[in-house]
């Protein structure tokens, strides 16, 4: 199974695309401001469906879920479930292996919770120096609670990492492979369906990638945020099994995760409740929703616009800066330096063009440690951008090249 193409040339996106249907103007923000939106691996924008079906329940089905037996309470409940069905589908997995997190952070270091008894002194989690540390920390804390040997895979010549790369350093010892399917720094994305795991558990970091690829066969956890789907902030997902979730100890205890209670010990009711203590945020469930059912029919043309967009944006940074990673990219993202500019500064200057930008270690502080720069400048991008955004970030970039030079 390929989940993306490496060959550079992409098809042009065709007059019949539903992409025509949905211009920047059914976002909000973007059709309130003039700038040129190049932030998307940190939150892409939120269409007005997604707004308006956050705002219809908080108008119309306000309650508690799960708790009450008056009407009102009912269509909030449903509301919420009929949420984790559309995910469900999505992802192509049962309702009940959907478990509605805060985001991707909270739905790895809940994976990384579930995983820990079956962690033992001298076995291997084996992760990469390109990950998040939103997957990188949980796991190298489980390593160092456990006795554990934390195996991080190196880069490629080419500044990459690849299901090669990382099936090299797979033993018999290795009980968790923890990776991201699209680095948000580096641009490139792994066939995690490939990985050689043997009887390690797979967990795939899907924040960047989900809105590529709906589809994880070899994974035993998979996590992402709403956000990067254009749904709302503050909720997320973790995907698993049955049978991984059935015994698994849940991370946070409470309200609505109990089977029975007393003083002398607690017990836990069913996957996912168990793993979903307290007031959910139904609200962002619904959202997510909303953003998956608008999404969906996009999404094949979406990407190959973005990333028809991506090589032109490539072909402009490279004329005053240096691009960090893999000269073809999988995904809608460039890492960049400039010599003698900091990447703060450029993107401080960038702003003044209304180019907005990503600008730091972007969250992996051990590959920037490796790649030997302090900062980079990210920009990525969403279906909904612009011949119109290159042509200010190329304005922009060049003035920052008069500037420092």
């Amino acid at each position: 199974m390929k989940l993306f193409s490496k060959n550079p040339v992409k098809p042009a996106v065709s007059a019949a695309s539903p992409l025509v249907a949905f211009p920047s103007a059914n976002f909000p923000l973007l059709a309130a401001q003039d700038i040129a939106y190049l932030d998307n691996g940190a939150t892409t924008q939120k269409p007005t469906v997604v707004l308006d079906a956050m705002d219809q329940y908080y108008r119309t089905a306000n309650a508690n879920v799960h708790r009450g037996v008056y009407k009102l309470a009912d269509t909030s409940t449903q509301a919420y479930e009929d949420a984790r069905n559309v995910v469900a589908k999505y992802l192509d997995v049962h309702d009940d292996e959907v478990i509605f997190t805060s985001g991707a952070t909270h739905s790895l270091n809940l994976a990384a919770h579930i995983l820990s008894k079956h962690v033992k002194p001298g076995d291997e989690i084996l992760t990469t120096i390109a990950e998040h540390h939103a997957l990188f920390v949980p796991f190298q804390q489980l390593a160092l609670r456990t006795g554990a040997t934390f195996v991080v895979v190196p880069l490629t010549d080419e500044q990459s990492i690849t299901v090669a790369q990382i099936n090299k350093y797979v033993s018999s010892k290795t009980c968790i492979i923890a990776v991201s399917a699209m680095s948000n720094v580096l641009g490139y994305a792994l066939d995690t369906s490939k990985i050689t795991k043997g009887s390690a558990r797979l967990v795939v970091d899907a924040a960047q990638s989900i809105r590529h690829t709906k589809h994880y066969p070899n994974a035993d956890f998979v996590a992402f945020s709403a956000h990067k789907i254009f749904g709302p902030q503050g909720v997320g997902v973790l995907q698993s099994r049955r049978e991984l979730l059935k015994d698994g100890e849940p991370l946070i205890t409470g309200g609505a995760m109990i089977q029975t209670v007393s003083e002398i010990k607690s017990t836990w009711t069913v996957a996912p409740a168990r793993f979903e203590a307290g007031t959910p945020n139904v609200a962002g469930a619904v959202g997510l929703a909303a953003a998956i059912k608008f999404y969906e029919p996009l999404r094949k043309n979406a990407h190959e616009a973005e990333m028809a967009l991506t090589h032109k944006a490539q072909a402009i940074v490279a004329k005053y800066c240096n691009i960090i990673g893999p000269e073809i990219k999988d995904g809608p993202i460039i890492s960049f330096t400039m010599k003698d500019a900091h990447a703060h500064d450029i993107a401080q200057a960038l702003d003044a063009y209304g180019v907005c930008v990503r600008a730091g270690h972007h969250c992996c502080q051990p590959l920037h440690a490796v790649l030997k720069v302090d900062a980079s400048v990210r920009l990525s991008i969403a279906f909904y951008n612009t011949e119109r955004d290159l042509e200010r970030l190329e304005a922009g970039l060049k003035s920052v090249e008069e500037l420092f030079s």
